[in-house]
């Protein structure tokens, strides 16, 4: 995928925080416009000057803190993503170290139900194994949902799709271990 992409997710927190620069950079302006008009003396503009600039400081790390983490994640998401879609052949090419690896990556744990051994998918493979769709969003419309014979004929027709990649995945999931 590459490139530079931007992801901006607002949260209350990063809200607060541009509000709190902006009423920083206010403050600062009325602290200079008080020095013009010789309201305050030097010492006093100096003092108050300094403590409202660290404070702006201490805020605009804070923002590109969270702008690193954001893109970061949106880093870790695109990652996840890619390996879902190739994780099919490279568990198949893989030696045994690089086979527990992916697994270590897209299982959290595994279980015994009788003789079968039953994984515990890690987030977001969970969703990308279920399928998971969302209907509660879209009313009574069912169009786009797909029917089992549509993907099983549509899997047939491409065996390099996404959804054959992703069952085949749980199912090399489901069986190895």
């Amino acid at each position: 995928m590459g490139g530079n992409v931007r992801v901006t997710i607002p949260s209350e927190a990063c809200k607060e925080s541009v509000d709190q620069h902006t009423t920083l950079q206010n403050q600062r302006d009325k602290l200079l416009n008080l020095r013009l008009a010789d309201e305050i003396d030097e010492t006093v503009f100096a003092r108050k000057n300094t403590e409202l600039r660290d404070r702006e400081a201490l805020l605009t790390r804070q923002l590109d803190s969270a702008a690193a983490d954001t893109q970061r994640n949106s880093r870790l998401a695109e990652k996840a993503f890619e390996l879902s879609q190739t994780l099919t052949d490279k568990w198949l090419t893989a030696d045994v170290a690089t086979k527990r690896r992916l697994l270590e990556i897209t299982c959290l744990n595994f279980s015994l139900d009788g003789a079968t051994l039953v994984p515990t998918i890690r987030k977001p493979f969970d969703i990308l194994v279920k399928g998971q769709f969302v209907s509660s969003s879209r009313g009574d419309c069912r169009i786009f949902e797909p029917s089992d014979t549509l993907v099983d004929q549509y899997v047939r027709s491409y065996p390099l799709t996404p959804a054959a990649y992703l069952r085949d995945a749980a199912q090399l999931a489901r069986r190895s271990a």
